[in-house]
């Protein structure tokens, strides 16, 4: 039976490990998914996206070492317990809401599968409550193997966030580019979606106009930014016009737009639109001509990438001109 505690020790420390430093990844994004669920009060949101990713961390830790062992396997019941809970009633109001499981990392829609697997997520932890309760500790070299095993996959993790957060921010993608996404000449993928009015907005509006397309997510630290790009530059190009793809909730995106000052059309998008248009991190953005087919894609963070990515589109289209 010590074997088979370590054995569950190891699978619920890792995918306590990993959950909570996906969520430290990038903190912005999971508050930003708290937001939209709009379970907790709007005035807790920080503090939970702060806190609870470090007590996953900490109760990895904790089994993984045998601290305060059965405490520690009482808390995961009640967490996991907690989160499925949670995903249940997702399920019932927003089916197909991102539960911020796996942060930014792996976006997870709630449906009857991730319900499924936080079932015997609780499942497991039970039974390992039930072993620890009746049978005596392991013995100290599983636990050193455990420790060994689970600390160099969560330090692998956090050296990999941190040599993300230390990297400048990236040049915008030109139409050449290998990004992600749709590609260069592909239609784009049309869609219906509530501005920050509750107006609803459609792709096919815009037929005969240059589209920009600009993802953003509210609460991401880069997205102000490519916000003032757009403010800046877009008024100045004739002929091209802007939506601004960002939350699932109408009325925080209101709130949004209010916050960054932004009168241009602040649309609703969940997780299959992003899917559709390939869009895997923000702030992103796609130039579409006016047969709606995308002409330039990339990474906006300042005017001048947002300037970049528009003159050589129009370099692209005097010289096949």
């Amino acid at each position: 039976m010590g074997i088979l505690i370590f054995v569950l020790e190891l699978y619920l420390a890792v995918t306590l490990g990993v959950s909570g430093l996906a969520k430290v990844a990038d903190l912005s994004y999971f508050e930003s998914v708290l937001k939209e669920q709009r379970i907790l009060p709007l005035w807790s949101i920080q503090a939970a996206s702060r806190i609870s990713p470090w007590v996953e961390i900490a109760l990895a830790f904790f089994l993984i070492t045998g601290f305060f062992t059965v405490a520690a396997s009482l808390l995961v019941v009640a967490l996991f317990a907690f989160f499925l809970g949670i995903k249940l009633f997702l399920l019932k109001k927003k089916n197909g809401a991102d539960c911020g499981c796996l942060g930014r990392v792996n976006a997870q829609k709630v449906d009857g599968a991730s319900v499924g697997a936080s079932v015997i997520l609780l499942l497991v932890a039970g039974i390992h409550f039930w072993l620890v309760m009746d049978i005596a500790p392991i013995y100290w070299v599983w636990r050193a193997i455990g420790v060994i095993f689970v600390g160099g996959i969560m330090g692998m993790l956090l050296g990999r966030i941190i040599v993300k957060k230390r990297l400048p921010l990236p040049a915008p993608a030109l139409p050449n580019s290998n990004l992600r996404g749709l590609d260069i000449g592909e239609q784009a993928p049309v869609f219906v979606a509530r501005d920050q009015y509750g107006n609803a907005v459609r792709l096919e509006d815009f037929r005969g106009q240059n589209l920009l397309l600009t993802f953003v997510s509210p609460g991401c630290p880069a997205c102000p930014k490519a916000l003032t790009a757009l403010k800046q530059v877009l008024p100045d190009e004739a002929g091209v016009v802007g939506l601004i793809m960002s939350g699932a909730d109408t009325e925080h995106n209101r709130a949004y737009a209010a916050e960054q000052k932004v009168d241009i059309p602040l649309l609703t998008v969940d997780l299959d639109l992003l899917k559709q248009y390939g869009v895997d991190h923000v702030p992103f953005v796609y130039l579409l001509d006016e047969a709606g087919r995308v002409q330039a894609k990339g990474v906006v963070n300042l005017a001048e990438h947002l300037q970049a990515l528009l003159r050589t589109t129009a370099q692209k289209v005097v010289a096949q001109g």
